[in-house]
């Protein structure tokens, strides 16, 4: 596409849609794998549908035509102690694969090394968009304020993987004509299912506003995910309310809840994706599309320590387990709080959407 055009997120939104049509199949094959068998062939299948990919990917590579290859050939075939810089970068992609192992491993390590992460980032990105002129360096400090801004946005969604996947299992209905369904498959594919069915609606939606002109713009797209994931998560309290005496949420209320955190995720992920290749210079797309991933991890951490204050204790002091009906308000209560902080968080976003996109000069 050309540098400005509005189809650009309505494309990354069918993108989007290819990723979840995996995320959904693996998500539902994992869980029920898992609880209904073992967890080591839950997640060992993975491994056979990465290499399918791989295969696909080298199968049908010739349809890419020259995309996707290197802007500076000339420095990747250049030498260094006897080898071309192209194979360095396998080499050392081999080599980060166990110490990615060992971070898992020994996660607490994590702590140390997210902050410093953040601010070297940030740093090297203010430092290098003085190489460019004032508009280049305006569109790149845009795209850093909305990647710090996506960091939020992950920490409450990512509950997804965590405090809402154990509420899943504790304090949620999972019985569907008589019979349970596996809590883990269930929640760990709802998200990736409505994003399947939802996908072709926004990019359907998005292209008919462009053509109109009322499409909202991209600090404005933000700022509505915050809107949408907070009213999320007061759905998942109403359904609090409505089981509190059993200790048990409808799966009413869970699913209309998911449905709402998926649509807010709709408005900033393949967003966010088009957003950095539109305001980042040319020479820096892959760098920031690293730096808009490693947002998300930075959500993750953020996750972890929002999630550990939604955490059930073991037991009461007298050693008895907390039960079902107790846990539920716990739950309740975090949600509420990242309702409130997720609406105040869009209503910012959205007021401080003009200056962002003043910076962002007329990319939409």
């Amino acid at each position: 596409y050309e540098e400005n055009d509005l189809r650009k997120d309505t494309a990354y939104s069918i993108f989007y849609m290819g990723i979840n049509v995996g995320a959904f199949l693996g998500s539902a094959l994992c869980g029920y794998l898992g609880q209904k068998i073992s967890w080591h062939l839950g997640f060992g299948v993975a491994g056979g549908f990465m290499m399918l990919g791989l295969i696909m990917f080298l199968a049908f590579q010739h349809l890419l035509e020259d995309k996707g290859h290197s802007p500076v050939p000339e420095i990747m075939a250049q030498r260094k102690f006897g080898l071309k810089n192209e194979y360095w970068f396998y080499i050392l992609g081999v080599v980060i694969v166990p110490v990615a192992l060992l971070l898992v491993k020994y996660y607490q390590v994590m702590n140390f090394v997210m902050m410093p992460a953040a601010l070297i980032t940030v740093g090297y990105i203010l430092f290098a968009s003085f190489r460019y002129d004032a508009e280049a360096r305006q569109k790149l400090w845009a795209a850093t304020l909305l990647i710090i801004f996506s960091v939020v946005f992950w920490g409450f969604y990512e509950q997804s993987g965590g405090a809402l996947n154990l509420m899943a299992e504790r304090n949620v209905d999972m019985t569907v004509a008589g019979s349970p369904l596996p809590s883990a498959m269930v929640n760990n594919c709802i998200n990736p299912f409505y994003i399947v069915l939802l996908s072709p609606l926004f990019a359907i939606m998005w292209n008919w506003l462009g053509r109109r002109k009322i499409e909202p713009n991209t600090p404005a797209k933000f700022g509505i995910s915050f809107l949408l994931i907070g009213v999320g998560y007061f759905v998942f309290t109403m359904g609090g309310n409505a089981g509190a005496a059993t200790g048990l949420m409808p799966l009413m209320y869970f699913a209309m809840g998911y449905f709402l955190i998926t649509s807010g995720e709709l408005f900033i992920s393949p967003i966010g994706l088009s957003m950095v290749t539109k305001l980042s210079p040319v020479q820096m797309v892959g760098f920031m599309m690293g730096v808009w991933f490693l947002a998300s991890a930075f959500g993750h951490d953020l996750a972890g320590w929002i999630g550990s204050q939604m955490a059930i204790p073991e037991a009461h002091a007298d050693g008895s387990a907390f039960t079902i009906v107790e846990s539920l308000p716990i739950y309740m209560n975090g949600c509420m709080q990242i309702a409130k902080v997720s609406l105040v968080g869009g209503a910012v976003i959205l007021l401080t959407s003009p200056l962002v996109k003043k910076w962002m000069h007329n990319i939409h």
